[in-house]
């Protein structure tokens, strides 16, 4: 990886893995303090199977998947 590659990637985990997270993060807030409600996160099939080019993408929605797995674990006591 030359140090373009690293600021790319960077930008992938910021877009797609911190944009769901953040997102996530200030729903549940509202949500907890309104009766609940459901965080919809997307990803593709990128984050399950491996494929040529992309690793930063593939990377970003596996982690995706994973994170909304742990929020519905973490938000279940609110009805979110």
């Amino acid at each position: 990886f030359c140090e373009n590659d690293f600021r790319h990637f960077a930008t992938v985990m910021a877009v797609d893995l911190l944009g769901p997270m953040l997102g996530a993060k200030y729903a549940a807030r509202y949500m907890a303090r309104h009766g609940g409600g459901s965080i919809i996160t997307t990803a593709s099939i990128a984050a399950s199977c491996a494929g040529y080019g992309l690793p930063e993408y593939r990377a970003a929605k596996a982690g995706v998947v994973a994170l909304s797995r742990s929020l519905a674990i973490e938000f279940a006591a609110h009805d979110i």
